[in-house]
């Protein structure tokens, strides 16, 4: 059983994609540092939540793994 509502579980994605974004410094960076192309960064802040494979990718970047775990990411998996 989850522990938040989904209106919360929809604002932690959201967020921690904002903050990812922040973090990076921007989506074109981010895109760059993941392998990804922008739209795919655009795709996730559209929907606002990042995609299962793409938490997994963000996990295992060095550079992000400390601080956007998939558990951040994607709290509801």
């Amino acid at each position: 059983m989850f522990t938040h509502t989904k209106d919360k579980l929809k604002y932690l994605k959201k967020k921690a994609l904002e903050d990812l974004v922040r973090f990076a410094g921007g989506r074109a960076h981010l895109g760059k540092m993941l392998g990804l192309p922008t739209p795919t960064i655009n795709s996730w802040l559209s929907r606002g939540m990042i995609s299962k494979v793409g938490a997994d990718i963000v996990a295992s970047h060095p550079t992000f793994e400390k601080y956007f775990p998939v558990s951040r990411m994607r709290p509801d998996l």
